[in-house]
């Protein structure tokens, strides 16, 4: 596995913006969005690594989506209450506390300080994870944060526009036909809760997987690197039914985001920032080698 050359690349696009950031107005939020084992969780790390040590007056956090799931006692009674099969487990859209999400973005884009951002401990129950305890949070000091980076399996996503668009992507795709038309409606509808969280986002690294089936074998490394660390995980089999889940929702989204990356929504006024790539786009192949390089160019704001 070589990750490397994707944090270099990704510094290389992200220098020019943090040197001409205005930082004394609004900090700048990154979106890192790739598939399960695709290395997101190790790149955005390792960039916030790297940009304090680059950049060591400025303040730099990484926060995870997954950090946001519900709770285990609301997962419960979603699998309960809910009769959606795509609902029963944490990971789709529909199954993260959404607003206490764009809460915590909101504060920390406004500069709050000392407060708390939850961690989700996903070794828990067998591998069903929850929510860790309040004194394993990760604490937001007294300085505020310049640099938020936020990665996500499913960032960036856009919901289709109406049932017939999802209807053709069934019709085409023999892995959909075995779901249920109003389960992936319901789906569908829930992602539209999260667009209020990619328009606080200014730029976009985008992991770009060609075969989704590399996905499982990944998940699986990382469910045994946890169960090294933790103790606790899930099987091997456990981990292939629980990927199932998400694979709906690459067949429904995916191929569209990889192209377009991080919708346009916030404006960048700052005039040192025109022309300024939007969105990197990192190819990778089975090993996580980068085999393709692509940025996607800024509008004109």
């Amino acid at each position: 596995m070589t990750l490397t050359a994707s944090l270099s690349h990704a510094l290389e696009f992200l220098s020019p913006i943090v040197e001409s950031w205005e930082f004394n107005k609004i900090p700048l939020t990154l979106s890192v969005s790739g598939p399960q084992g695709s290395g997101k969780t190790w790149l955005s790390s390792h960039l916030t690594d790297q940009l304090s040590l680059k950049y060591p007056h400025l303040k730099t956090i990484t926060i995870s989506t997954d950090d946001f799931y519900e709770r285990r006692s609301h997962q419960l009674k979603l699998n309960k209450n809910s009769d959606n099969v795509l609902l029963h487990g944490r990971g789709l859209p529909g199954t993260h506390d959404v607003d206490l999400l764009y809460n915590i973005l909101q504060r920390l884009i406004n500069q709050d300080t000392n407060f708390k951002i939850p961690v989700y401990d996903k070794s828990l129950f067998g591998g069903e994870g929850d929510r860790a305890d309040q004194s394993l949070w990760t604490q937001i000091g007294d300085k505020p944060v310049d640099i938020i980076i936020v990665e996500g399996w499913f960032n960036g996503f856009i919901p289709l526009s109406n049932d017939d668009e999802i209807d053709a992507m069934i019709d085409s795709s023999d892995y959909l036909k075995l779901y249920k038309k109003d389960d992936l409606y319901e789906i569908n509808h829930l992602l539209d809760e999260y667009l209020k969280i990619w328009e606080l986002f200014d730029y976009g690294i985008t992991i770009d997987v060609p075969d989704l089936k590399w996905i499982e074998q990944w998940r699986i490394e990382q469910e045994h690197a946890l169960i090294a660390s933790k103790h606790e995980g899930m099987t091997d089999d456990q981990v292939s039914k629980f990927i199932k889940r998400y694979l709906t929702v690459y067949e429904l989204y995916y191929a569209h985001f990889v192209q377009v990356g991080i919708p346009n929504h916030r404006k960048i006024k700052n005039i040192k920032l025109k022309g300024i790539m939007r969105n990197l786009k990192l190819t990778l192949d089975q090993e996580r080698n980068v085999t393709e390089v692509k940025a996607y160019k800024c509008s004109d704001d």
